[in-house]
């Protein structure tokens, strides 16, 4: 199976033509907020959040308005156009107040935007590391773990720099409090084969 390998603090996205031969990874999930969303041109795509980027002072969820900046091309390309009744919300292995904080505040974006539709109930997925599917099905038995995710990502070039930010985005995420696209990372990261066993 090949995958497109989602680190936390970034988005990636499936087309609809290639859902039997990608699924989204995400791992390392503690309190990181996971978002799915279905387009109307039936592609999908992911997020994993550093929740505590969408969590503002005194614990309350950030403006819709920063939240939107934040979440940057997510929003633009994904969020801001999609029906809320498409967007999937994931909470990870140890999910805190921060998630829920971090779910308010896009719940709160879309609500601003004026998206049609109702939101689905939050998922609570208890394992840490998890594909899911293009149709959002999410899928915990025979995933690669996320240190052979990283091995794969290593293997995708030979630059010593890139290497070393591969090496920091699958331990903490990208850095900033802004969303990156995964392909910023490394070239191929959207469509890679990770061997399980």
């Amino acid at each position: 199976m090949n995958y497109c390998v989602i680190p936390a603090n970034t988005y990636g996205s499936i087309q609809s033509g290639d859902f039997n031969d990608i699924q989204f990874l995400t791992g390392g999930q503690a309190s990181c907020t996971v978002i799915v969303v279905k387009l109307p041109d039936q592609s999908t795509a992911m997020a994993h959040i550093l929740s505590a980027n969408l969590n503002g002072a005194g614990g309350n969820p950030i403006a819709p308005a920063v939240c939107a900046e934040r979440l940057a091309g997510f929003w633009d390309n994904y969020l801001a156009v999609s029906n809320k009744g498409n967007v999937q919300f994931i909470k990870g292995a140890q999910p805190g107040d921060s998630t829920d904080i971090a779910i308010q505040a896009v719940k709160d974006a879309l609500e601003d935007a004026d998206r049609p539709g109702e939101f689905n109930d939050v998922q609570n997925e208890g394992n840490p590391e998890y594909a899911v599917a293009g149709d959002g099905n999410i899928i915990t038995d025979g995933i690669p773990t996320w240190a052979q995710a990283k091995n794969a990502l290593l293997g995708l070039t030979d630059n010593a720099a890139v290497q070393g930010n591969i090496n920091v985005a699958m331990f903490v995420g990208m850095n900033g409090n802004t969303l990156h696209a995964n392909t910023e990372l490394v070239v191929g990261i959207n469509n890679v084969p990770i061997n399980v066993g």
